[in-house]
């Protein structure tokens, strides 16, 4: 990283940690999984009544899913505005911070836009920004401030966007918000949140997961089945622990107690300096402060024509069969032999490399990776 970029960074960094040193040290945060209506007009009276349900469980925050305030393509811009503007009016009365999604259509784009706002407890916008995967030049997100702690948001898919979500996270953020509109189909019984608990370990940062849930338990807004939604709203401590949790697909409205200094930023600070990708959240950085970044030629390989006989091995923990299995593919002439994941324990590299250099093969470790090989790679 650049001596000016880093420094920069650095600055950032301490500036976060100064602001947390005086912010408070639980955040008691509500998630409204609710479903989103057919009007403009009635999706607004829903997070105006969700935002009321959810205050009076003594909440600082309250958070809705992805495109919560959807607009039709006929509502005009006015009118959205004065929804949102009835929105600032219930969080100041109501004395919470608000973040919610919104969807309206955008004629110079001839498309339905995904955006979001954080509006503070004085009905002021704290923070807003437009999907990334929606309109592709908009700006990237940032951290903003709750009650002094440094926070961070984005929408559904912009997930895959691994700068828009752990940027922020290195320049601070200890707390992670997602609000999606995520379809029944996404969620996978057997793994559950397996997008998201992931998200807090690697990070380690609270992740608060706002999604849309159904009128019903398997029962959408339209009555067809493809609209249908998978709720489980959730709130993940960053030792990946679910905090609180929605447990089905039904409107809900989950609480829970944000213990904030438990959000450490460890592994996120570790993955900013590694040396294999520095340069990439440099360009990231640089992406989301508005300047250019120079993309090295992309410089084409050539090889020359050859065949390579390959050989696939099925067994682990077993070193001696590993042995053995080597010689028979070096007698078949094979040039790469792949053994599955964690085909051995890191004491036996030496004894195997051996067998294959008197063997004359190699031996592929792509698909063989240690425990030790994984969590570096996982600093990655």
């Amino acid at each position: 990283m650049g001596s000016c970029h880093f420094a920069l960074f650095l600055v950032m960094v301490l500036q976060a940690a100064a602001e947390t040193n005086t912010a408070p040290n639980q955040l008691r945060v509500a998630v409204v999984q609710m479903a989103v209506g057919r009007s403009l007009a009635e999706n607004r009276d829903h997070i105006i009544s969700g935002i009321a349900k959810a205050a009076v469980l003594g909440v600082r925050v309250v958070v809705l899913p992805e495109s919560a305030l959807r607009a039709e393509r006929h509502d005009q811009p006015a009118a959205v505005d004065e929804a949102v503007a009835a929105i600032r009016r219930t969080a100041r009365e109501r004395k919470v911070y608000v973040l919610f999604g919104g969807a309206s259509y955008l004629h110079k784009a001839a498309r339905e836009v995904n955006w979001m706002y954080v509006i503070g407890p004085d009905g002021q916008d704290v923070s807003y920004y437009d999907k990334l995967y929606d309109q592709h030049r908009a700006k990237m997100p940032g951290v903003f401030q709750i009650d002094g702690i440094p926070c961070s948001a984005f929408l559904c898919a912009d997930r895959w966007l691994r700068g828009a979500e752990e940027i922020p996270i290195q320049q601070g953020a200890q707390i992670s918000f997602e609000l999606s509109c995520n379809f029944s189909n996404e969620w996978v019984e057997p793994y559950e949140w397996y997008w998201y608990v992931p998200r807090a370990l690697r990070n380690n940062v609270w992740v608060i997961f706002a999604n849309t849930g159904n009128k019903a338990t398997g029962v959408s807004v339209t009555g067809d089945p493809q609209d249908l939604r998978h709720g489980h709203s959730a709130v993940i401590a960053p030792d990946g622990r679910i905090a609180a949790a929605a447990r089905d697909d039904a409107e809900a409205i989950i609480v829970a107690d944000v213990e904030v200094s438990r959000a450490t930023r460890v592994e996120a600070l570790a993955r900013a300096s590694h040396p294999a990708l520095r340069e990439f959240w440099e360009a990231g950085l640089k992406g989301q402060m508005g300047q250019a970044i120079e993309a090295p030629p992309v410089v084409a390989l050539t090889s020359p024509e050859t065949e390579i006989t390959l050989a696939v091995a099925q067994v682990t923990d077993n070193v001696t069969a590993i042995e053995t299995m080597i010689g028979q593919a070096a007698a078949k002439d094979a040039d790469l032999v792949a053994f599955p994941a964690r085909a051995i324990a890191e004491g036996a590299l030496d004894r195997i490399r051996a067998v294959a250099g008197k063997n004359k093969s190699l031996w592929s470790l792509e698909r063989s990776i240690t425990r030790k090989e994984t969590d570096a790679i996982r600093h990655m």
